[in-house]
């Protein structure tokens, strides 16, 4: 798998528990989703990282 399409997926799988996170209010539950959600963050690189929080924060990416 290239290094693009590992990013792409990760990147998706962030969005996805976000949108999970939202709507979900059991404990435990979201204690999973949230492990889940830092999981996948750690294997974004740096760069990618830096700009994937800066869009959480709604901030304007050029």
């Amino acid at each position: 798998m290239t290094d693009a399409m590992e990013v792409f997926i990760i990147t998706q799988n962030v969005a996805h528990y976000k949108v999970l996170l939202e709507s979900e209010t059991h404990a435990d539950k979201r204690g999973v989703l949230l492990r889940l959600l830092e999981n996948e963050r750690g294997k974004l690189p740096a760069g990618t990282r830096r700009v994937e929080i800066a869009r959480a924060f709604r901030f304007s990416i050029t």
